[in-house]
């Protein structure tokens, strides 16, 4: 994908907000999964999660991407209790970015 060309710039524009704890703590194939797969929805009205365990096993990392305009702290709370029963894990830490795109992001460990 060249840098360039639109899906590159997108990319670029990921690699540079996405939290940087979470590049540099995952495996570099489900880095790669996550970056492409978000290159894809980007501009899209939808909601998208990315999970990732740490290597210990002793956490959980999620990055949710929500609508802005449906994005809420109760909506955010819902799906973080949801997640949490899930995996078996309470929540500890989140913090959500709004870009310049359709969509917010929530980053919950």
């Amino acid at each position: 994908m060249s840098e360039r060309s639109y899906s590159g710039k997108v990319l670029c524009e990921i690699i540079e907000e996405f939290p940087h704890d979470e590049i540099f703590q995952s495996v570099h194939d489900e880095l790669k999964k996550t970056f492409l797969g978000m290159v894809t929805f980007n501009e899209r009205n939808v909601v998208r999660l990315f999970m990732c365990d740490s290597d210990d096993k002793r956490f959980v990392t999620e990055i949710i991407y929500i609508p802005r305009d449906q994005f809420s702290s109760q909506l955010r709370e819902k799906i973080t209790a949801y997640i949490s029963d899930a995996v078996g894990y309470e929540s500890e830490e989140f913090n959500t970015y709004y870009s310049e795109y359709i969509l917010s992001r929530t980053y919950i460990i």
